[in-house]
């Protein structure tokens, strides 16, 4: 709790607006010190003290660094609290309630890479082919004939040839007759087998052709994304001196 001293809570009340941050933040920092802090460095001595409060916060932003932008934004401010521990509760609130949506735009924004980081991506492909054959032949050939030998020869030439023929005045005779059947049998087999195996990598680096151009505009988001969250607080001060 904010403690306030007396000459510093009287010279409050005579104003009836609220007090300006300043006003809060001179009191916190500089009551009874002999070398004052300047006036640039008082969000810096007295940030914890009046966000002394848990609030979500992406580790994208800089904690103290968002609160000190904060309070020299608001400096000169009126609070539009009557008490500064109403002001803080409701500080408190509001950063708990939009806080969480400018987390994730700003880690969204960080994960493009806007400062000029080079992208890469990797891709693996393995492949394994196996192919198996197997096959068989057979065969079978078989023959058969028969051959005869009719020779019939004759002394008397004078004869007749159709006297020989049917065996009339035949001197020498011979007929034989012979029968012959032949097979063979063949069979044959074969296999064969044949694999493939192979293992593809593919780097790909892709470096963005002009990374000050985006960096800039990331930059202008990111002040877009304080400009935002300030807009919404507006409505915890009173006016502009």
């Amino acid at each position: 709790m904010l403690l306030w001293n007396k000459e510093f809570y009287k010279a409050l009340t005579i104003n009836d607006e609220p007090p300006t941050l300043y006003s809060i933040m001179e009191s916190i920092v500089n009551f009874d010190r002999e070398d004052p802090i300047k006036i640039r460095d008082l969000a810096t001595y007295c940030r914890e003290k009046i966000f002394d409060f848990s609030y979500p916060i992406s580790e994208n932003f800089d904690k103290a660094k968002f609160e000190e932008l904060f309070l020299k934004h608001y400096m000169f401010r009126r609070i539009n609290y009557d008490t500064m521990t109403s002001f803080k509760l409701h500080l408190e609130v509001k950063l708990n309630d939009i806080m969480p949506k400018y987390n994730k735009m700003l880690d969204g924004y960080v994960l493009l890479n806007f400062d000029g980081d080079v992208e890469e991506h990797i891709r693996t492909q393995q492949t394994n082919n196996s192919s198996n054959s197997t096959g068989s032949t057979s065969g079978e050939t078989s023959s058969s004939g028969t051959g005869v030998l009719d020779s019939r020869n004759s002394d008397t030439p004078q004869n007749k040839l159709e006297d020989i023929r049917n065996g009339e005045y035949v001197t020498d005779y011979t007929y034989n007759q012979n029968t012959t059947q032949d097979s063979s049998t063949s069979e044959s087999s074969m296999s064969s087998s044949s694999s493939d195996n192979g293992n593809l990598n593919e780097n790909i680096t892709i470096k963005r052709a002009d990374t000050i151009d985006e960096y800039m505009k990331f930059l202008q988001i990111t002040n877009s994304i304080y400009s935002m969250i300030f807009k919404e607080c507006d409505s915890l001060f009173y006016g502009i001196i």
